[in-house]
């Protein structure tokens, strides 16, 4: 939800990019959302308007979204490796 709530808010998904290290960063961030991710960037949403008033709110949302996504994955993972109980 939070995602499509930063898609909305005219965030900018971003490409992979190995040049610059905040780009590659808000990549890793941004793709830690999984296959919506992929689905709404090939689909061309995203593209992001940094003229918008909630630009930058979306971008903290798809950020988040992943972040977040990304620590329910680790979580799951300790508990099954049965280091969390």
């Amino acid at each position: 939800m939070m995602f499509g709530l930063g898609i909305q808010l005219q965030g900018k998904l971003f490409n992979p990019d190995l040049t610059d290290l905040f780009s590659l960063l808000k990549f890793v961030a941004e793709a830690g959302i999984g296959l919506p991710y992929w689905f709404s960037w090939l689909q061309g949403l995203g593209a992001g308007n940094p003229s918008a008033y909630t630009y930058d709110f979306g971008n903290v949302f798809i950020y988040t979204a992943g972040l977040l996504n990304m620590l329910v994955v680790v979580d799951a993972f300790d508990i099954a490796m049965g280091r969390k109980p």
